[in-house]
């Protein structure tokens, strides 16, 4: 589809609208609504288990939310998270480097091989 098709609104760069997440009984966000203009510097802060990495799977379209509604540079992400993706990078967390063990990371992600 192309863009020209598609309405979008570029005053927002993210607008995240009543985001909730619960896996199973433990509520991780909890009726987030935010915004965030074009050009802007944004972070989330916070303490281990506050939802941080929650949110951003939910704004890349790799969680889907239990309630509300994600949208990224004018795009619905339930809708059209294939197209987000090839705007936005996104570097998940790895717990599987060791950060003092450059030789182990090199052959754990094969940096080098062909």
């Amino acid at each position: 589809m192309s863009t020209s098709a598609v309405n979008i609104n570029t005053e927002l760069a993210i607008e995240l609208t009543g985001l909730t997440k619960r896996f199973g009984s433990a509520l991780a966000v909890d009726n987030l609504s935010l915004s965030v203009k074009p050009g802007s510097t944004f972070g989330l802060i916070g303490p281990n288990g506050s939802g941080k990495s929650t949110t951003i799977k939910m704004m890349m379209g790799i969680l889907r939310p239990t309630t509300g509604a994600v949208h990224v540079l004018g795009r619905e992400v339930a809708a059209e998270a294939v197209e987000i993706k090839q705007r936005v990078g996104y570097v998940p967390e790895m717990h599987f480097i060791e950060r003092r063990d450059v030789p182990r990371n090199a052959r754990t992600l094969r940096v080098g091989s062909a």
